[in-house]
């Protein structure tokens, strides 16, 4: 198969249609995700903060949303999703209480056997990324990628993952975009 789809890309079929249609397409999907999130984002990050404040589980705003709020009081211009930071041992609660409430689990990762990596959620047509932090000696770490294997519902592939330590930190309050949303103090 590899064999056919080399010589296909060497075709002027394939340079002059095909691949301006797959870039085009992917353009096209990226865009949509930009827009889901300039309607949705602010209704999902509402809603997951409501959910997490009434139970009383501890969240925070994690790289790109968190760099948007400290340094535009914004998303970030062109973002597609929300990242936050949640405690690995309130992981399974946190995903009974999101699908009870209209999110839907679209992708997940895992490293080190079942500790998660990152789990993406879908609400209000956008998404949210919950990365799992997790203490170690005296450190919070969590992960991002560098090859493990990894899941994204249905399907097993290879990942890279990265382990990002963290001196530990407490949570306070911020306003941001008309919320009071945690951030790390």
């Amino acid at each position: 198969m590899n064999i056919v789809v080399s010589l296909l890309k060497k075709t002027s079929l394939y340079n002059k249609i095909y691949h301006p249609y797959r870039v085009r397409q992917e353009q096209i999907r990226f865009q949509k995700r930009i827009q889901n999130f300039e309607k949705g984002g602010l209704i999902l990050l509402e809603k997951f903060a409501a959910i997490m404040d009434n139970k009383g589980i501890p969240y925070w705003l994690e790289f790109g949303s968190l760099l948007g709020a400290f340094r535009d009081n914004a998303f970030i211009k062109n973002d597609f999703d929300i990242d936050v930071g949640v405690q690995l041992s309130d992981a399974s609660q946190i995903y009974k209480l999101l699908i009870d409430n209209g999110f839907e689990l679209v992708r997940e990762f895992h490293v080190r056997g079942e500790i998660g990596l990152e789990q993406t959620y879908l609400y209000s047509g956008t998404t949210i990324d919950l990365f799992d932090f997790f203490p170690d000696g005296n450190a919070i770490k969590c992960n991002g990628f560098y090859n493990a294997q990894s899941k994204q519902i249905g399907k097993y592939f290879d990942i890279c993952v990265s382990e990002f330590i963290f001196e530990p930190f407490g949570l306070m309050k911020m306003a941001f975009l008309g919320l009071s949303i945690k951030v790390p103090s």
